[in-house]
């Protein structure tokens, strides 16, 4: 999937006014669901497009033939012919449905739609991974097929002769071998193979029980709509007695088609719970593996309660993975072994709590080891990743330690928020896997973004997050505090990224960009936090990206709250889509959303935000604008940044000198360069450039309203065209293209970054990052100079701009610098910041790290951990599940190719260099001698290699606020109370 024919660009970012162009990218990421990641646009179809092929869908649930035209032979020697008894003679064939015409023109499209197994390449299937790939669509339309009473088969079903069952199965084994072949990426794949496993026609056994039941609970609800209220229970809150619910249920519709898929329903879910169905799993496995599962039989017959039951199979589950990834030896058949597994303790979890007052009788420890039994389950099934358990066993070990002596509450309330990571890190690794199919089938039918929802609804996660959401409610309880949701208290489904006061319109992306004019104070609702975002207030989003992106730092600077939202608490957020709000969120973790009177106004701001506002005041006595000609950084120092080149090319310097041989060469295009440009050349009006811009700022400062924004856009889109065809200084352009021979070698044997250096970033509290252009990789020198026209071009974009003039007194004195820096191909990239952003300890490391170039500035979805200095301990809270990962090209420009997957992107050499660094830092910044350092960073070849180093700024408002101090006094109360893991909770 190739990111650009030319040269890939970090577009401005967060903090900027938005228009329609600039918000497409979002309303992409969103058109579908807040939960989604952003649609490729490899995937994405045009609107016309994929309406066209919704109806086509509806059209094809009610054809005899459904997706396909007619019956024909397809033979091995490449003939198609009429079905007749061995048309194809002795070298034989299969005969199956052939696609429609309609069909075929949506194959084309990339919606792998109707799948006849019989005649697809299971080594290509198998062998041929991509995040969006031919099996998880296979998967993706078989789930369609159960919930939707058959989908596009529903009347092909009984179209004889579309499938053959033998070659299906036949086909499904050779994939399922594939997939578990000795050379495979096993635990890299996991959850993707047990999907297969469980979904795929196969003779190796059927494993599907429980999404047989939940699939035909919503078939039959199709057809019964007051079915509904048991469906949503069978979904929410499956238990023994809805067998007998059912069958009640169905006394009303003797005599209909639907009475026995009711009966066949009821006698499913007995299946499920009925123990001697358990009892024989367990003692197959036993006898399958005597040498591993010996005691397990014993251990079973042990176990008295449900939950000692279910603690038995977690570990059970647990072990065979670890036997899966040990040995190809039966690998089909050990996840066959897990899948019915996870259906057992599923039944075993909700038998548990089926009682109202289950959870509340148990003890406070009792309810942790069946988290951490859960944990086993959650990882034997692909949930979690080796990494993710282990971080999540030792949250729960190290509070069972204090408790020996005093749990602390404080203590209590870190464990359960590490601990509510886990149902997070369990739905983006469905994701890793799914998410651009899932967004593909989406566009042409709405059902499949249910896919990943209902997985994790059929999953052990069902069951921790009950248990989790009871300790949680004694946390509130036993503290004194809530979240206040719309008045009503909650107990969880917050996570504050970012503290801060907001107030604005809360919208979606798709609900801002059909306005014309972006409102006054905006709060956003995101599917996390993106790298290209309008301007806003506030932000609310369903996961939290990237911690160190450009984009959060920013946030992070300018006190802009960024809370998590769970998804139940989404979907409650939806009726006060347009409404005025405001969001308060503390440093302590406790959020407060509520509606605004019509007499409060958005733009009112607390004491705090006046404050710790930010304004940017530009020196301008200080500048050096005399140097006009490129220099290499060899040549530059700290004494440079701000006058003569920007803060990045005067941090490369330093880099250079302090690590040699870690850092690329680079070329800095000083600030006398462009103004230069700007004075030597003449407006229409008959001024020189300079004073055009001058004189503009003057008028817009006169303007109101519509009047001021159509005159700021043209005069920014005037600026933005100039820059692009104004003649360059011959001088100039020989003299760079000498000295970029000289610092990087022969024309076309290298690429560049070329990144915006400008005056007005990195400055005592106010950051900029991310705020203007990088072009990435930038490879012959008429590419460079057209990007580097580009560059100067992008503070006058309407975004960037929108952000910098509400902070500026003297926006005509923005002058933009350059660093042309030799690209790197890093295998893997991040940022370091070097403290714990989370709880400011200057004894650790905060990094966040992703496969591939840029991985940790864009926010994408990437490994974040802290890592103690002394100790070398790396406490994990996010794992990198990006699905693609970036990689320079040769010949200019970046393209995305799929993701190893692995769990962990930081080796043990790594953390070491990264600690190295850190304490060799020294005292980077001399008028801040306490800054904190924003390192961007790489390894190639496993080489630590520095890109980039800036002092991190964060706002002051979540200290200044007298409101978010209230929310939190509660907490500091009460931190100091001890809880008694033995008693029940409160």
């Amino acid at each position: 999937m190739n990111v650009s024919a030319r040269p890939q660009k970090n577009a401005p970012g967060l903090l900027a006014h938005a228009t329609r162009s600039a918000l497409i990218s979002l309303v992409l990421a969103v058109s579908s669901g807040l939960n989604a990641a952003p649609v490729s646009a490899d995937t994405k179809v045009s609107a016309l497009q994929a309406s066209q092929y919704r109806t086509w869908i509806t059209q094809m649930k009610t054809l005899p033939r459904g997706p396909f035209a007619r019956l024909r032979w397809f033979c091995a020697d490449g003939r198609v012919l009429p079905p007749k008894p061995y048309a194809c003679g002795k070298r034989g064939g299969e005969q199956h449905g052939e696609w429609s015409a309609k069909t075929k023109k949506m194959r084309q499209s990339g919606f792998l739609i109707a799948n006849v197994l019989a005649d697809a390449d299971a080594k290509s299937i198998a062998e041929h991974y991509s995040p969006d790939g031919e099996l998880q669509a296979i998967l993706i339309e078989q789930f369609l097929l159960n919930v939707d009473d058959g989908w596009i088969l529903r009347k092909a079903r009984f179209y004889r002769g579309a499938f053959q069952i033998e070659s299906e199965e036949r086909v499904g084994n050779q994939i399922l071998t594939r997939l578990t072949a000795a050379n495979q990426p096993i635990a890299e794949r996991y959850a993707l193979i047990l999907e297969a496993v469980k979904n795929l026609p196969s003779t190796r056994g059927d494993q599907q029980l429980l999404s047989t039941v939940r699939s035909s609970a919503v078939a039959i609800q199709n057809q019964v709509p007051r079915f509904g209220t048991l469906r949503n229970k069978i979904h929410g809150k499956l238990d023994a007695r809805d067998a007998q619910r059912v069958r009640e249920f169905a006394r009303d519709y003797q005599g209909r088609s639907v009475h026995k898929q009711m009966l066949t329903l009821a006698a499913n879910i007995d299946s499920i719970f009925a123990f001697e169905r358990i009892s024989k799993v367990v003692a197959d496995l036993a006898q399958s593996q005597p040498a591993i599962f010996a005691a397990l039989a014993q251990h079973w017959s042990a176990a008295k309660t449900s939950s000692q039951q279910y603690q038995v199979l977690a570990s059970a589950s647990k072990k065979l993975r670890e036997q899966i990834e040990q040995s190809p030896k039966n690998r089909i058949d050990r996840f066959n072994q897990i899948a019915q597994l996870e259906q057992i303790v599923f039944a075993k979890g909700r038998q548990l709590l089926a009682s109202p007052d289950t959870l509340t009788r148990m003890s406070r420890a009792d309810l942790l080891n069946l988290l951490a039994a859960s944990h086993d389950m959650l990882y034997g099934v692909g949930l979690l990743t080796e990494a993710e358990l282990q971080q999540a066993d030792s949250s729960i070990q190290q509070a069972q330690k204090s408790a020996d002596k005093e749990l602390t509450l404080a203590a209590y309330q870190r464990l359960l928020k590490d601990l509510d990571r886990v149902p997070v890190w369990a739905e983006r690794r469905l994701q890793f896997f799914f998410q651009g199919q899932v967004q593909r089938f989406s566009q042409i039918e709405p059902k499949a973004h249910d896919y990943i929802p209902d997985r994790l609804r059929g999953s052990p996660l069902l069951i921790y997050t009950a248990v989790l959401n009871q300790l949680n409610k004694d946390s509130s309880r036993l503290s004194g505090i809530s979240h206040r949701f719309f008045k009503a208290p909650i107990s969880r489904g917050f996570r504050v990224l970012n503290p801060g006061v907001a107030r604005g319109l809360l919208l979606t992306p798709q609900m801002l960009a059909a306005k014309r004019t972006p409102p006054e104070g905006l709060i956003l609702v995101v599917p996390e936090t993106l790298p290209d975002l309008p301007a806003v207030t506030g932000l609310l989003t369903a996961f939290e990206g990237n911690q160190l992106s450009h984009v959060q730092l920013l946030a992070r600077n300018l006190g802009v709250p960024n809370v998590v939202v769970g998804p139940q608490l989404l979907a409650k957020l939806k009726p006060h889509y347009g409404q005025r709000i405001e969001l308060l969120a503390s440093a302590g973790g406790v959020v407060e959303v509520r509606q605004l009177a019509a007499n409060e106004a958005i733009n009112q701001t607390s004491a705090g935000q006046q404050k710790s506002a930010v304004t940017i005041t530009v020196d301008a006595d200080k500048l050096d604008l005399t140097q006009t000609l490129a220099r290499s950084t060899n040549e530059l120092d700290s004494n440079d940044s701000g006058v003569s080149v920007g803060p990045k090319a005067a941090k490369v310097a330093q880099l250079s000198k302090q690590f040699p041989g870690q850092v690329s060469p680079g070329l800095a295009i000083p600030f006398g360069t462009f103004r230069k440009l700007l004075d030597d050349n003449q407006h229409a009006s008959g001024v020189s450039m300079f004073e055009w811009i001058r004189s503009q700022y003057k008028t817009l400062n006169t303007l109101h309203g519509t009047a001021k924004t159509q005159a700021r856009r043209k005069m920014l889109s005037e600026l933005r065209s100039w820059f692009m065809t104004v003649k360059l200084d011959p001088v100039f352009v020989a003299d760079l293209k000498r000295k970029m021979r000289r610092e990087f070698g022969p024309d076309g044997s290298y690429g560049v970054f070329v990144r915006s250096d400008t005056n007005v970033e990195d400055l005592p509290g106010f950051t900029g990052a991310g705020l203007n252009l990088t072009v990435t990789n930038a490879v012959g020198f008429d590419v460079i100079l057209h990007a580097i026209r580009e560059v100067w071009a992008s503070p006058f974009s309407e975004l960037a701009f929108g952000w910098r003039q509400a902070r500026m007194n003297q926006p005509e004195h923005v002058y933009t610098a350059i660093l042309l820096h030799k690209s790197v191909a890093s295998d893997k990239s991040g940022v370091l910041v070097t403290t714990d952003v989370f709880s400011h300890q200057p004894d650790k490391l905060t990094v966040v790290l992703n496969e591939g170039v840029s991985g940790g500035v864009d926010g994408l979805s990437a490994q974040s951990v802290l890592i103690d200095k002394a100790s070398a301990h790396v406490d994990l809270h996010t794992s990198a599940t990006a699905p693609y990962k970036t990689v320079l090209l040769k010949t200019g420009g970046a393209t995305q190719v799929p993701a190893s997957g692995k769990a962990q992107q930081l080796s043990a050499g790594n953390v070491k260099d990264l600690i190295t660094f850190s304490n060799n830092v020294g005292q980077w910044f001399s008028d801040d001698p306490h800054a904190i350092a924003d390192v961007e960073f790489g390894f190639l070849n496993e080489q630590f290699v520095l890109f980039q180093i800036r002092p991190l700024v964060e706002s002051k408002v979540s200290s200044l606020d007298a409101r978010l101090t209230r929310l939190d006094q509660a907490l500091h109360k009460s931190a100091h109370k001890t809880v008694d893991l033995k008693r029940p909770t409160e």
